[in-house]
C-alpha cells in the first residue's frame, strides 16, 4: 500500500516545477518517489539551493536538475529509461 506524503512548498516553486514536470511527461508523485529513492541510495539530501532572495534558477542549476532526473528515472513499463538507452549507444 502506498502512503501519502505532505509538504509545504512555496507556491511559485510548486507552479514552476509542476509545469516543468508536465513538459517532461512526469508528475510530482514521480519526483517525490525518486527523491526518496535517491535518499535511500545515498543517505544524503540533494545539495541545498538558497532561493530565499531570488527564486530564479541558473541554467547550470536547471541542467543539473535535469541530469539528476534522467539519472534517477526508473522505467515502470519494463522498457529501459532514456538515460540507460543513451549510455548503451
Amino acid at each position: 500500500m502506498d502512503a501519502t506524503v505532505s509538504a509545504r512548498v512555496p507556491v511559485e516553486i510548486r507552479d514552476r516545477v509542476h509545469s516543468m514536470l508536465r513538459q517532461r511527461g512526469s508528475s510530482p508523485t514521480e519526483l517525490i518517489n525518486l527523491a526518496y529513492l535517491s535518499f535511500l541510495k545515498t543517505g544524503q539530501l540533494p545539495k541545498q539551493v538558497d532561493v530565499s532572495a531570488n527564486r530564479e534558477f541558473t541554467q547550470q542549476q536547471i541542467e543539473a536538475f535535469r541530469s539528476f532526473l534522467e539519472a534517477t528515472t526508473v522505467a515502470t513499463d519494463g522498457a529501459p529509461s532514456s538515460s540507460s538507452t543513451e549510455s548503451e549507444a
